[in-house]
Formats: structure tokens, C-alpha cells, sequence
């Protein structure tokens, strides 16, 4: 079996990244009231840049934008509909949030690897048209 290229896996450290990144960032200024907004414009952020770069990896089709920006529209909803009830659990919040933030990256490098496959399978076969 084949190790992935690593480009293929950027985007997923990078969500990775920025699971970790705001929820640091929530945990650090969770007394500081409206700043513990930062942690979910955190994630947000590096969902935004996760979609990009794999938007750009070869063999993807242009992209899951829709469902990023309502992922990232219900994160941030999410986010201040606890800040508003208990502040406390907005670090127990985000990284459950971004692991249901990851499934347009998910669907996106299964749409890549279904493809190819088809594309070598016309190869091997001789087809020339996609069916």
C-alpha cells in the first residue's frame, strides 16, 4: 500500500492545527469574557485555509465552499450561543466542533481518490470516455 503524498495530507494537519490552536486560545482567555470568541474565529480561520489549500491540490474540483461557509457560520453560532449560557465550556466545545468541521475536507479527498481510481481504471482498460 502507498503512502499518500504529503501535500494530500496539509490540509488535514492544518485543521488539525487549528483544532488545538483554538482551543489554546479559548482555555488561555476564558476569564477575559468576549475573547474567548478568539477560539472559534480560530478554528474558522484554519477551515477556511484547510478548504483552500485542498482546493488547490491537484485532481480536486473547485469546492466545498457552501458547505464550508455554513460550517463556519454554525461554528460561530454554536460558539456564542455558549458564551452566552456558560463561557466554561466553550474549550469543551471546540474540539468536537472541529472535528464535524473536517467532513468537507473528508468528502473532497474522497471524491480525489474515487476519481483516480476511475482514471486508472479507463487507463487499464482502454475506455476513453468516463462512464
Amino acid at each position: 500500500m502507498r503512502f499518500p503524498h504529503w501535500r494530500e495530507l496539509v490540509p488535514s494537519i492544518l485543521l488539525a492545527l487549528g483544532i488545538l490552536a483554538s482551543t489554546a486560545v479559548a482555555a488561555w482567555v476564558s476569564v477575559q469574557g468576549w475573547m474567548i470568541m478568539a477560539g472559534p474565529v480560530v478554528l474558522v480561520l484554519a477551515m477556511i485555509a484547510a478548504v483552500v489549500v485542498d482546493s488547490r491540490l491537484p485532481g480536486t474540483p473547485p469546492g466545498s465552499w457552501r458547505s464550508t461557509s455554513i460550517m463556519c457560520a454554525v461554528i460561530l453560532l454554536a460558539s456564542l450561543l455558549v458564551l452566552l449560557r456558560d463561557p466554561g465550556r466553550m474549550t469543551s466545545l471546540l474540539p468536537l466542533v472541529g472535528a464535524v468541521a473536517a467532513m468537507p475536507l473528508v468528502s473532497s479527498a474522497a471524491r480525489r481518490d474515487r476519481d483516480r481510481r476511475r482514471r486508472c481504471l479507463q487507463r487499464a482498460t482502454g475506455e476513453s470516455h468516463p462512464s
